[in-house]
Protein backbone atom coordinates (compact mmCIF):
# COMPACT_ATOMS: atom_id res chain seq x y z
CA UNK A 1 0.00 0.00 0.00
CA UNK A 2 3.27 2.15 0.69
CA UNK A 3 3.83 2.01 -2.78
CA UNK A 4 0.83 3.14 -4.15
CA UNK A 5 0.64 5.65 -1.50
CA UNK A 6 3.48 6.89 -3.15
CA UNK A 7 2.98 7.28 -7.03
CA UNK A 8 -0.52 9.05 -5.26
CA UNK A 9 1.70 11.23 -3.45
CA UNK A 10 4.10 11.89 -6.62
CA UNK A 11 0.77 12.49 -8.81
CA UNK A 12 -0.77 15.04 -6.02
CA UNK A 13 2.37 17.01 -5.73
CA UNK A 14 2.43 17.60 -9.70
CA UNK A 15 -1.28 19.08 -9.88
CA UNK A 16 -0.60 20.83 -6.64
CA UNK A 17 2.87 22.34 -8.28
CA UNK A 18 0.51 22.96 -11.50
CA UNK A 19 -2.42 24.36 -9.31
CA UNK A 20 -4.47 21.77 -10.80
CA UNK A 21 -6.38 21.93 -7.40
CA UNK A 22 -9.32 19.71 -8.35
CA UNK A 23 -7.15 17.08 -9.95
CA UNK A 24 -5.52 17.28 -6.83
CA UNK A 25 -8.58 16.79 -4.83
CA UNK A 26 -9.94 13.61 -7.41
CA UNK A 27 -6.95 11.72 -7.00
CA UNK A 28 -6.88 11.98 -2.93
CA UNK A 29 -10.55 11.10 -3.04
CA UNK A 30 -9.72 8.22 -5.60
CA UNK A 31 -7.21 6.68 -3.42
CA UNK A 32 -9.04 7.19 -0.22
CA UNK A 33 -12.12 5.16 -1.80
CA UNK A 34 -10.74 2.38 -4.16
CA UNK A 35 -7.66 1.95 -1.89
CA UNK A 36 -7.79 2.21 0.94
CA UNK A 37 -11.62 1.85 2.37
CA UNK A 38 -12.15 -0.70 -0.35
CA UNK A 39 -8.79 -3.17 -0.10
CA UNK A 40 -6.14 -2.18 2.70
CA UNK A 41 -8.31 -1.48 5.33
CA UNK A 42 -10.62 -4.35 5.22
CA UNK A 43 -7.94 -6.50 4.69
CA UNK A 44 -5.99 -5.31 7.62
CA UNK A 45 -9.08 -5.41 10.43
CA UNK A 46 -8.22 -8.82 10.57
CA UNK A 47 -4.50 -7.98 11.19
CA UNK A 48 -5.22 -5.61 13.90
CA UNK A 49 -8.36 -7.17 15.81
CA UNK A 50 -6.87 -10.55 16.23
CA UNK A 51 -2.88 -10.41 16.34
CA UNK A 52 -1.16 -9.79 20.33
CA UNK A 53 -0.83 -6.12 20.97
CA UNK A 54 2.48 -6.05 20.39
CA UNK A 55 3.27 -8.85 18.07
CA UNK A 56 5.59 -7.72 14.64
CA UNK A 57 2.28 -8.03 12.43
CA UNK A 58 0.34 -5.96 14.52
CA UNK A 59 3.02 -3.16 15.12
CA UNK A 60 3.74 -3.14 11.38
CA UNK A 61 0.09 -2.28 10.43
CA UNK A 62 -0.53 0.58 12.93
CA UNK A 63 3.31 1.72 11.64
CA UNK A 64 2.03 1.60 7.91
CA UNK A 65 -1.47 2.81 8.71
CA UNK A 66 0.07 5.84 10.69
CA UNK A 67 2.90 6.95 7.97
CA UNK A 68 -0.66 6.48 5.75
CA UNK A 69 -2.34 9.16 7.83
CA UNK A 70 0.62 11.51 7.93
CA UNK A 71 0.56 11.14 4.36
CA UNK A 72 -3.01 12.23 3.85
CA UNK A 73 -3.13 14.87 6.15
CA UNK A 74 -0.31 16.24 4.58
CA UNK A 75 -1.55 15.88 1.36
CA UNK A 76 -5.09 17.55 2.54
CA UNK A 77 -3.92 20.38 4.54
CA UNK A 78 -3.97 22.63 1.13
CA UNK A 79 -7.25 21.86 0.16
CA UNK A 80 -9.06 21.33 3.27
CA UNK A 81 -6.22 23.03 6.14
CA UNK A 82 -8.82 23.61 9.07
CA UNK A 83 -9.76 20.13 8.61
CA UNK A 84 -5.94 18.99 8.25
CA UNK A 85 -4.96 20.75 11.29
CA UNK A 86 -8.08 18.93 13.75
CA UNK A 87 -7.06 15.58 12.42
CA UNK A 88 -3.23 16.65 12.92
CA UNK A 89 -4.07 17.73 16.35
CA UNK A 90 -6.51 14.64 17.31
CA UNK A 91 -3.17 12.60 17.02
CA UNK A 92 -2.18 11.95 20.37
CA UNK A 93 1.35 14.08 20.81
CA UNK A 94 4.04 11.13 20.97
CA UNK A 95 2.83 10.48 17.68
CA UNK A 96 3.36 13.68 16.13
CA UNK A 97 7.21 14.19 17.51
CA UNK A 98 8.43 17.91 17.19
CA UNK A 99 5.83 18.89 14.88
CA UNK A 100 3.30 21.04 16.30
CA UNK A 101 1.15 21.34 12.95
CA UNK A 102 0.65 19.73 10.08
CA UNK A 103 1.85 22.77 8.60
CA UNK A 104 5.25 21.76 10.14
CA UNK A 105 5.25 18.61 7.31
CA UNK A 106 6.82 18.66 4.25
CA UNK A 107 5.20 16.26 1.18
CA UNK A 108 6.68 13.49 1.60
CA UNK A 109 9.91 12.47 0.03
CA UNK A 110 9.91 8.63 -1.16
CA UNK A 111 12.76 6.64 -1.36
CA UNK A 112 10.57 3.37 -1.75
CA UNK A 113 9.72 4.76 -5.33
CA UNK A 114 13.00 4.55 -6.21
CA UNK A 115 14.23 0.96 -5.87
CA UNK A 116 14.23 -1.67 -8.06
CA UNK A 117 11.60 -3.88 -6.49
CA UNK A 118 9.10 -0.86 -6.69
CA UNK A 119 6.80 -1.87 -9.90
CA UNK A 120 7.21 -5.52 -8.49
CA UNK A 121 4.85 -4.19 -5.35
CA UNK A 122 2.44 -2.85 -7.59
CA UNK A 123 1.97 -5.66 -9.44
CA UNK A 124 1.83 -8.25 -6.54
CA UNK A 125 -1.15 -5.67 -5.73
CA UNK A 126 -2.82 -5.75 -7.94
CA UNK A 127 -2.80 -9.42 -8.26
CA UNK A 128 -4.17 -9.33 -5.18
CA UNK A 129 -6.72 -7.17 -5.67
CA UNK A 130 -7.81 -9.61 -8.41
CA UNK A 131 -7.75 -12.26 -6.31
CA UNK A 132 -10.05 -10.34 -3.59
CA UNK A 133 -13.77 -9.86 -4.86
CA UNK A 134 -14.23 -14.00 -5.31
CA UNK A 135 -13.04 -14.71 -2.16
CA UNK A 136 -15.03 -11.62 -0.48
CA UNK A 137 -17.93 -12.88 -2.05
CA UNK A 138 -18.10 -15.96 -0.96
CA UNK A 139 -16.84 -15.28 2.43
CA UNK A 140 -19.92 -12.95 2.35
CA UNK A 141 -22.65 -15.12 1.45
CA UNK A 142 -21.36 -17.54 3.89
CA UNK A 143 -21.68 -14.83 6.22
CA UNK A 144 -25.51 -14.41 5.39
CA UNK A 145 -26.55 -17.98 4.88
CA UNK A 146 -25.21 -18.30 9.04
CA UNK A 147 -25.88 -14.62 9.89
CA UNK A 148 -22.60 -14.03 10.93
CA UNK A 149 -22.18 -10.06 12.04
CA UNK A 150 -25.87 -9.51 12.09
CA UNK A 151 -27.70 -8.50 15.01
CA UNK A 152 -28.54 -11.50 17.25
CA UNK A 153 -26.23 -13.29 15.06
CA UNK A 154 -25.77 -15.54 18.28
CA UNK A 155 -28.61 -17.31 17.46
CA UNK A 156 -27.97 -19.02 14.30
CA UNK A 157 -30.34 -20.78 12.07
CA UNK A 158 -29.34 -23.99 13.69
CA UNK A 159 -29.99 -23.04 17.56
CA UNK A 160 -33.90 -21.82 16.13
CA UNK A 161 -36.38 -23.59 17.69
CA UNK A 162 -39.69 -24.59 15.09
CA UNK A 163 -42.81 -22.11 15.94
Amino acid sequence: MLTKLDAVTRDIVVAYREFRLHDAYLALQKFDSDDLSAFYVDALKDRLYTSAPGSARRRSAQSAVLEIFRTIAVLTAPILSFTAEEAWQALPAGLRGDDESIFDLAFRRSARSTSPDWNSGIRSRRYVRKLRPPKANAISARCRRYRIGRPNSMRSAHSRRPA
